[in-house]
C-alpha cells in the first residue's frame, strides 16, 4: 500500500513538471522601437512575442495602449493574428509631442517611443506686417504658420531674427525691444519658410520727413498746376498743427529755401508720430519764370518752428522733372456787358416772354415767345472758329450750374468770334425750342414759383480755353413758372 501511494506521488509530479502545454510570453519586442512621425502622418507597429528560449510565439493576442491619446492614439486597442508578428493597425499623430506605446501579451510589455513632430510649414506670415516703436518700447510679432493643406501648424517651430539689433532685437517668443532710432526687418524662419516685418523705432522727439512730391510733366508760364505731396512723422512725438511748408523751383534736384518760392501752406492738423500726411496743392508758376527744364521741391517746416530730432531731412525734391514752357494761345468766351441798360451781364432781355407779367407757362411752351439781345466776348488769345452751344437754366438760386433745370439751347451760328473781340452782340428770338426736359405735359416736374435765370457758355467744353471759369451768367430777376 505504501509503495502505491509513492507511485501516485511521482506520477502526479512527473505531471506538474510537463512542459507540452502552451509556451509562456516571456518577452515582447515592439518594432520600430523609436520613430519620429509628423502630425497627421500614420505608422504601423509590430509586435513580436517570444518564450524565454527566444523562440517567437505565433496566435498570442496583443493589447496596445498610448500613454497619451491626444499626441498619438493607437487605432485598435488589440489584435490576434495567428502569427509570430502581431500588427498595429496604425498609430496617428495628432499634435507634436512624445507618447510611449505599449504592447502587452500575457502579462509581459514591450514599448515604443514616438516622437510626433508639428507638419512642414507651407506658408508663414507674420502680423503685424509692420511696426512702430519709441525707443525703449517692445511690442510682440506673432507667427501664423500653415501646412500645405492650409491648417494651422501648433507647435511650429519659429527662429526669430532682426536685420539691425542695434535698433532692436526679438526673442525667441517674438517679442521685439527699440533700443535706437532707424528701421530694422524682423524676419521669422521656419522648414525652411521664411517672412518678415518692417519695424520702425521712433525718437521720442518730433520728425517730419518728406517722402513724395509729384508734378506735372510740363507746365506753362503764368499758369497753375496741381503738386500732390506725402510727408510723415519719423519721430515719436506728435507734431502739432501751424507749421508753415513751402513748394519751391529749383534747376536741379538738391532743394534749399534759396530756391524759388512759388507758394507757402500751412498744417491743418497735427501729425502724429509714426503718422503720414498727403495734401494736393494748386501751385501757380510765375509768368516771369524762363522757359527751362525745372523740379518741384518741398521743404517741411521753412520756419523752423517744430523742434525736431534731425532738421536735415525737411527738404525732398520731386521724383520728375516739369519743363516749363510759354503758355498756349487760347481763346477765352466770357459774358461781358456793354454797359447798356439793356444788357445784364450778356444777355438782354427786351421782351422774355409773350405775356406782360414775364410767365413762363412750362405746359404750353407754344404760347412763349421771346427776343433778346446776345453779348459775348473772346478776351483770350486766339479765334474761336467752331460752333459752341449756350445752354439756359432755371435755378432756385443764383449759382448757376449743369445740375439746374435747362430750359433750352442756342448754338452759336454767326461765325468766328475773334480773340480780343467784346461785346458780340446779335439780336435773337422767336419761339422756345425747348429742351425734352421741360416738353409737355409734365414741365420735366419744374413746381410752381419763382425761378432765376442762367446760362453756361460752351455747356459741352468743346472750345478749349484758358478760363473756364467765367462762362456763367445769371439774371438779377426771377421769372414767373406756372403751368
Amino acid at each position: 500500500m505504501r509503495k502505491n501511494l509513492v507511485g501516485v506521488l511521482v506520477a502526479v509530479a512527473a505531471v506538474g513538471c510537463d512542459d507540452q502545454g502552451p509556451a509562456r510570453v516571456a518577452d515582447v519586442r515592439v518594432e520600430p522601437a523609436n520613430a519620429t512621425i509628423r502630425v497627421y502622418e500614420q505608422i504601423a507597429l509590430h509586435a513580436v512575442a517570444r518564450d524565454r528560449s527566444g523562440n517567437r510565439l505565433a496566435g498570442r493576442s496583443v493589447s496596445w495602449t498610448s500613454s497619451d491619446v491626444s499626441v498619438a492614439p493607437v487605432h485598435q486597442a488589440g489584435a490576434s493574428t495567428g502569427a509570430p508578428v502581431v500588427d498595429a493597425p496604425a498609430v496617428t499623430g495628432l499634435r507634436a509631442g512624445n507618447v510611449t506605446v505599449s504592447a502587452s501579451s500575457d502579462g509581459v510589455v514591450g514599448v515604443s517611443q514616438i516622437t510626433v513632430m508639428p507638419p512642414p510649414v507651407a506658408t508663414l506670415r507674420l502680423s503685424p506686417g509692420t511696426m512702430n516703436l519709441a525707443v525703449g518700447g517692445t511690442g510682440q510679432f506673432v507667427a501664423d504658420a500653415r501646412d500645405a493643406a492650409g491648417r494651422v501648424v501648433a507647435g511650429a517651430v519659429v527662429d526669430w531674427s532682426s536685420s539691425n539689433p542695434t535698433v532692436a532685437t526679438i526673442s525667441s517668443s517674438g517679442i521685439v525691444t527699440a533700443r535706437a532710432p532707424g528701421q530694422a526687418t524682423i524676419a521669422a524662419s521656419a522648414d525652411g519658410v521664411t517672412a518678415s516685418a518692417a519695424l520702425t523705432v521712433l525718437s521720442p522727439l518730433p520728425d517730419l520727413s518728406p517722402l513724395r512730391v509729384d508734378g506735372p510733366a510740363t507746365g506753362s508760364q503764368g499758369a497753375t498746376v496741381r503738386v500732390d505731396i506725402e510727408f510723415r512723422n519719423a519721430g515719436g512725438a506728435q507734431v502739432p498743427s501751424g507749421w508753415t511748408g513751402r513748394i519751391v523751383l529749383s534747376g536741379d534736384q538738391t532743394i534749399t529755401l534759396g530756391d524759388l518760392s512759388l507758394m507757402s501752406f500751412q498744417a491743418s492738423s497735427p501729425t502724429p508720430g509714426g503718422g503720414t500726411q498727403a495734401l494736393s496743392l494748386q501751385v501757380p508758376i510765375p509768368a516771369a519764370v524762363q522757359s527751362g527744364v525745372y523740379f518741384f521741391g518741398l521743404v517741411l517746416d521753412a520756419t523752423s518752428v517744430v523742434g525736431e530730432a534731425d532738421e536735415t531731412n525737411n527738404a525732398l525734391a520731386g521724383s520728375n522733372a516739369i519743363t516749363i514752357a510759354a503758355p498756349a494761345r487760347l481763346p477765352d468766351l466770357a459774358f461781358v456787358a456793354s454797359g447798356s441798360d439793356a444788357l445784364v451781364d450778356g444777355f438782354g432781355w427786351y421782351e422774355w416772354f409773350s405775356n406782360s407779367d414775364s410767365t413762363l407757362h412750362v405746359n404750353d411752351l407754344s404760347a412763349n415767345s421771346w427776343k433778346a439781345t446776345l453779348s459775348l466776348s473772346n478776351i483770350g488769345q486766339a479765334d474761336v472758329t467752331s460752333p459752341f452751344t449756350i445752354r439756359v437754366y432755371l435755378s432756385s438760386d443764383q449759382t448757376i450750374t449743369s445740375t439746374d433745370t435747362p430750359l433750352f439751347e442756342i448754338t452759336w451760328a454767326w461765325g468766328p468770334v475773334r480773340a480780343g473781340v467784346k461785346n458780340d452782340v446779335h439780336q435773337i428770338g422767336g419761339a422756345l425750342k425747348p429742351l425734352a426736359c421741360v416738353a409737355p405735359p409734365s414741365g420735366c416736374g419744374i413746381v410752381a414759383g419763382r425761378y432765376y435765370l442762367g446760362a453756361i457758355l460752351d455747356t459741352g467744353q468743346s472750345i478749349p480755353e484758358s478760363n473756364e471759369q467765367n462762362n456763367v451768367w445769371v439774371a438779377p430777376w426771377k421769372v414767373n413758372v406756372q403751368p
